[in-house]
């Protein structure tokens, strides 16, 4: 963020000090030259012990004190209470902060708000007026489908459409995600008992790790999932459904299929490549959790399958699928479809 704001040409002061922070060192930190008094919640982290930070109904004084905006930054997008039934914190909403006496709000589109990439901004309607006479508002604007996820989602947070999924998963509980966990477990290939395990930096891959492997994961952030980026967070039914003559041109391309922003599989094999190098190099057998484009990009290496057209082979995504290595990386394929979770649920 600091960054964000030097870039976009705001001088930026920060006050207090990294575990002690108070209104009035917002209010001493304020001139003739203020033009907003900015918080930013810890939304991925937090902080133990001796540590302090203003109420926002202490911000909210400073600012008017000032003559300034407050602008809070939420980051994760919560819009329902994180605590309800799910033994979670609670995170602050949009809509209390925005009654506490935030001028605007942000937050995320994605993230716990369940919705696609995107940044939100709400509050004050002159200020909101102010932000789109802005020349980079039409640079930044999201696209239609974006927008049309953007409003699917917020339709479901009303209850006017089917409930955003990631509600649910937050609810299930403890006991259920144990029983799954276990029968996932006994349901694992002979050739992977024992094998040394490895997985992707991101969260819902090291979860499905620790469950399947207690005695020890390591992480490795070459197997992260392909970068999708505008169109992280949609499903291919989604983006077909707003645009199927485009996403087919997308499609046709195969190994050089390129989402805006984002990376062909093309460019998730080569990014592979010395990981499968090194893994072949090594002794006995490695088990990795990853995700749906890592699999189809190995599996389209193994069998010299450019992506164009139906895939040779249907993957069953609730399955392990077994390769074997040549010397170089290069990947055969052993065994697919070896089920796992059909009797885990």
């Amino acid at each position: 963020i600091p960054d964000l704001l030097t870039a976009a040409g705001a001088e930026l002061r920060e006050v207090g000090t990294t575990n002690q922070t108070t209104a009035a060192d917002y209010a001493a930190a304020c001139g003739a030259h203020t033009a907003a008094l900015l918080s930013v919640h810890r939304s991925n982290f937090v902080m133990h012990g001796f540590v302090a930070a203003p109420r926002l109904a202490e911000l909210r004084d400073a600012a008017a004190g000032a003559g300034v905006p407050l602008v809070v930054d939420l980051g994760s997008g919560a819009v329902t209470p994180t605590d309800a039934g799910t033994g979670l914190p609670r995170e602050p909403l949009p809509q209390e902060v925005l009654a506490g006496g935030a001028t605007v709000v942000c937050f995320s589109g994605d993230k716990l708000f369940g919705g696609p990439q995107a940044g939100v901004v709400a509050g004050d309607a002159a200020w909101i007026a102010r932000f789109k006479r802005h020349p980079l508002f039409r640079a930044l604007r999201l696209d239609k489908v974006a927008l049309a996820l953007l409003q699917q989602t917020l339709e479901a947070h009303l209850g006017a459409a089917p409930p955003v999924p990631l509600q649910d998963l937050m609810r299930v509980p403890a006991a259920d995600l144990q029983r799954r966990a276990a029968a996932l477990a006994a349901r694992l290939p002979a050739a992977l008992r024992g094998a040394a395990w490895v997985s992707s930096p991101l969260l819902r891959a090291v979860h499905t790790a620790a469950l399947l492997a207690p005695g020890g994961v390591t992480f490795e952030p070459r197997l992260v999932e392909m970068n999708w980026g505008t169109w992280e967070g949609r499903t291919v039914a989604v983006l077909r459904a707003a645009d199927p003559a485009g996403l087919a041109a997308s499609e046709a391309r195969g190994l050089d299929f390129r989402p805006p922003g984002g990376e062909s599989p093309r460019a998730l094999q080569a990014r592979l490549a010395p990981w499968l190098a090194e893994t072949a190099g090594a002794d006995g057998t490695l088990a990795a959790v990853t995700h749906k484009g890592v699999i189809r990009a190995v599996l389209a290496r193994a069998l010299d399958w450019d992506m164009t057209g139906a895939v040779p082979v249907a993957l069953d995504w609730a399955s392990a699928h077994l390769f074997r290595l040549e010397a170089d990386g290069s990947p055969l394929v052993e065994r697919l479809n070896i089920g796992l979770a059909r009797d885990a649920r």
